[in-house]
């Protein structure tokens, strides 16, 4: 949609629904919105910001949760603490846009207008602005409503690490091109915030729970994998997840090295060396069980897992008849086997 040019009174616009205000003042005040229907069907808007004209005219669509109030490119530098306060607004907008403007803070409780019941803002931009932070709590009021946030284009370098969790319908938020180190927390919404942000920016979450980090690229914390472990119980940042020591093995959130035990093939203390088996033995199980031997007239490699592992030495063979059937026998007279496996004796 392509607005019309500026002219120096304000302008209300309907347009499919669209309530666009244009406004040349650089400091937005209080006013009145209004918002019914003629007799022939037809939206009626009246506007009438403070030290300006009052604007009426009709246009199509209707007043119940169907429009935008746009205040894009207006210049706005403050915005007064009541500026929405204003009868019939809070139901009959969706959507409000103050893109493009030069709003360098935002009164805390502003939004507080769009508290109740009959409130459905949907839809709030605040992008490429001049926003250093935002007020706690600034969003509560759209907790139960709010799909799309965008802050992007802002000097932004701080805001609350609580600012996002009151959003629980939250779908979308945009905050590329901030000046922020890192993201606060999102809600764990489900569907999951889709979070569209700049290369490298990470949410600066601390994980409360020992066994749990933030890997990189999310924005909850995670248990840690297996293989590495975390007693900390207050993690600063991302990859805090300390591995555990060479040839053992941990579950999901393990917490302390104890938890790291010497895997199949290895023997030796929890949370300490694990030294392999030694050729002719095996072990298939973590923890500290010693080293099985193989079966008579067999061997294994260094660091054998299975029993499958110890194959016959050679001059002896797989025994294929009788009761031992599997186990290894010598080569009978006349017959030989030079090398360690299964192969037959010939």
């Amino acid at each position: 949609m392509v607005a019309p040019a500026m002219r120096t009174g304000p302008r209300c616009t309907v347009l499919r629904g669209v309530l666009l205000l244009f406004v040349s003042s650089a400091a937005l005040g209080a006013g009145v919105f209004q918002c019914q229907t003629d007799a022939g069907g037809q939206c009626l808007f009246e506007v009438d910001f403070a030290g300006h004209a009052t604007s009426r005219l009709s246009g199509v669509g209707n007043c119940s949760c169907q429009d935008i109030l746009k205040l894009n490119h207006a210049g706005i530098k403050t915005l007064s603490p009541n500026v929405f306060a204003l009868p019939g607004l809070r139901r009959s907008v969706t959507q409000v846009w103050l893109q493009g403007n030069e709003i360098e803070r935002m009164q805390p409780g502003i939004f507080e207008p769009f508290t109740g019941a009959d409130a459905n803002i949907k839809v709030l931009r605040l992008d490429q602005n001049k926003l250093g932070t935002l007020p706690a709590g600034i969003l509560s009021p759209f907790s139960k409503t709010l799909d799309v946030l965008v802050l992007s284009s802002n000097p932004i370098g701080s805001l609350d690490p609580f600012i996002f969790l009151p959003l629980a319908r939250l779908a979308q938020l945009y905050v590329l091109n901030l000046a922020i180190a890192c993201l606060p927390e999102i809600p764990k919404n489900s569907p999951p915030v889709a979070v569209t942000r700049d290369t490298g920016t990470e949410f600066c979450i601390e994980c409360k729970d020992a066994g749990q980090t933030l890997y990189p690229g999310d924005n909850f914390c995670k248990q840690c994998l297996p293989g590495s472990y975390s007693p900390q119980t207050t993690l600063p940042k991302f990859g805090n997840c300390t591995a555990c020591p060479p040839n053992t093995m941990s579950q999901h959130g393990s917490t302390s090295v104890n938890q790291c035990t010497c895997a199949p093939g290895f023997t030796g203390p929890d949370g300490g060396i694990c030294i392999p088996c030694s050729p002719g033995t095996f072990k298939d199980s973590n923890g500290t069980t010693k080293c099985l031997n193989c079966p008579n007239y067999t061997s294994s490699t260094t660091a054998s897992t299975r029993i499958r592992d110890c194959l016959c030495i050679p001059g002896y063979s797989i025994i294929r008849t009788g009761e031992q059937v599997g186990a290894c026998g010598p080569c009978g007279r006349g017959f030989y086997k030079a090398a360690k496996g299964s192969a037959l004796c010939r």
